[in-house]
């Protein structure tokens, strides 16, 4: 059993692609007119990004001048510090006029967050993370990569999050002593010490493997500064619940202590 410290909540992140799909499915819009944009692998077509494949991962999106697909993100007016983070790259950019961009949609008109213009040119990954103005954060609110320019310009995008300012700042303290026990049958209980600060809203998570090696097959979350957790298991060990409504987290950094 393992326990994990995470600060915030479910709705940190509002959205994230990280292209290991393969494709577009996670964007609501996509104007791809060159055949060549689409999700790939390796280095990208025409080589001259400075590209050998993904920044992380296998799989990462290559945009071809004029194309564009776009995440529509909702209503994000009674959120605060909104940023976009990603990794990007630049292909084939002559002149000052070329560029690759984030793009933001401010409920009224598209604006750009965040472009990498010609001097990014064969540089390989930029890693960008960029903050949404106060004033751009609305009821309809929509996300955009796009690729400018002249004909053979293109960008690439990898590991796109749109979430809080909050990750970007914290890492949690660990929680340590650990100790499991069996109380009753089917039923595992734990109890640990909670040494993170008293930072709202704040949770930790419980992952669970019934026996051996491997990645744990259950997770649950639990709101600080809660420090014990009973979970029921079944006689097969394959099916695990907990006593407790326990949601799923939306981990971005974590410490943790285990114990087997």
């Amino acid at each position: 059993m393992g326990l994990y410290a995470d600060y915030g909540n479910e709705g940190n992140v509002y959205f994230e692609d990280d292209f290991e799909t393969g494709d577009f499915s996670n964007w609501d819009t996509t104007n791809l007119t060159d055949s060549a944009s689409s999700i790939i692998s390796g280095a990208p077509p025409g080589g001259d990004s400075g590209l050998s494949g993904a920044d992380e991962g296998t799989y990462y999106a290559h945009l071809e001048s004029g194309d564009s697909v776009v995440k529509t993100l909702g209503d994000l007016s009674s959120e605060s510090d909104v940023i976009v983070k990603c990794a990007m790259a630049a292909g084939s950019m002559d002149d000052s006029g070329e560029n690759v961009s984030i793009d933001w949609y401010d409920g009224s008109t598209w604006r750009t967050l965040h472009a990498l213009y010609h001097e990014y040119n064969k540089q390989g990954w930029v890693d960008v993370s960029a903050r949404v103005p106060s004033g751009w954060v609305s009821s309809d609110n929509r996300l955009r990569l796009s690729g400018y320019g002249g004909s053979g310009d293109y960008g690439e995008w990898d590991r796109v999050v749109v979430s809080d300012i909050l990750h970007e700042y914290t890492t949690p303290a660990a929680p340590s002593n650990l100790s499991v026990d069996a109380p009753a049958r089917h039923t595992v209980s734990a109890d640990w010490t909670t040494n993170a600060t008293t930072f709202p809203p704040s949770f930790m998570e419980v992952r669970v493997r019934a026996s051996g090696s491997g990645s744990p097959r259950d997770k649950h979350q639990i709101d600080y500064p809660r420090s014990t957790i009973e979970l029921g298991v079944n006689a097969g060990g394959d099916q695990r619940g907990s006593r407790c409504p326990l949601g799923w987290p939306a981990v971005r950094r974590e410490n943790h202590a285990s114990t087997h």
